[in-house]
Order: C-alpha cells, then structure tokens, then sequence
C-alpha cells in the first residue's frame, strides 16, 4: 500500500513529468499552478511506494480558493464537500491496486465533509485502463456520493 504523504519540493519535478505525459487526462498545472494549487488544497499529497513516487492526488475542501468550474457548481449545491480534483498513478504503479488505496484514504478523510464529489469523464475506448473507474464504481455501490460522473 502506497503511503500518502504531503508533496515536497523534490516531488514537483516526477509529478509535473507524470502531469505533462498525461495532459490530455488532466486539466493544465505548470510548476507556478501547482505552487497556487498546493496553498489551496486540503490535500496535495504524493503517493510513495518504498521511497519512490508512485502518483498524486489533489482535493480541496468547501470553501477553499480554486478557480475550477466544477468546484464552483459544488459550491452552489452544497455548504461542505470534499472535490476529488485529480488523481494521477505512474505508468510503473498501475493496475496494483494502488489507486483505490489512495482513493479510500480520501474518500475516509472526506466523511468528515459529508460527501466526496468529483467530475469524472471517461470514454468506453479508455473505460478498462482507467484505473479510476473501480474507485468510482465501488463508491456508487457502498452508498457514499460522488457526483457529477460524465461520458464523453
């Protein structure tokens, strides 16, 4: 299991390199976004498997300064909510379970909000690659809320 810790600067490059790799996935972060989205999140955390950097996840909490539309439309429909922003595994750290690992830290964390809310876009090309699609899945199914799911 991955261990969550928070981002250190010796982590920017290896999640800007995994960020750029992925950009078509991913809303736009450069380095100086980055620095603007770790004051604001409640987590910016790097996932860390035996000191190598397996992934990120970034959330933010009700509130919070962010300029992302979909966490304005979750601040319009609730007063308190965690918003999953991204979640991203290096290519070497996929299809090990790790993504759900870190999604249920998150979604743990986020009962203290409420809900956990998310925008998730797939296509059915990309469904069975994706390894967020578990996590959301099984997040519909246990009774926990995560909104907002889109296909493209």
């Amino acid at each position: 299991m991955p261990e969550l810790r928070p981002l250190r600067e010796t982590d920017v490059a290896p999640v800007l390199a995994l960020k750029e790799r992925n950009v078509v996935k991913l809303a736009p972060m450069d380095e100086p976004r980055l620095h603007v989205l770790r004051g604001h999140a409640e987590r910016f955390d790097v996932g860390d498997v035996d000191g190598v950097f397996a992934g990120f996840v970034v959330t933010f909490a009700a509130g919070a300064t962010y300029d992302s539309e979909n966490f304005s439309r979750f601040s319009g429909r609730y007063d308190d909510f965690a918003y999953l922003d991204r979640i991203m595994l290096h290519e070497d750290f996929q299809r090990r379970g790790l993504g759900g690992c870190m999604y249920d830290v998150v979604e743990g964390d986020s009962r203290a909000h409420g809900r956990l809310t998310s925008r998730l876009t797939w296509s059915p090309a990309t469904t069975r690659r994706w390894p967020s699609m578990p996590a959301a899945a099984s997040s519909r199914s246990d009774g926990s809320t995560t909104t907002s799911i889109s296909s493209r």
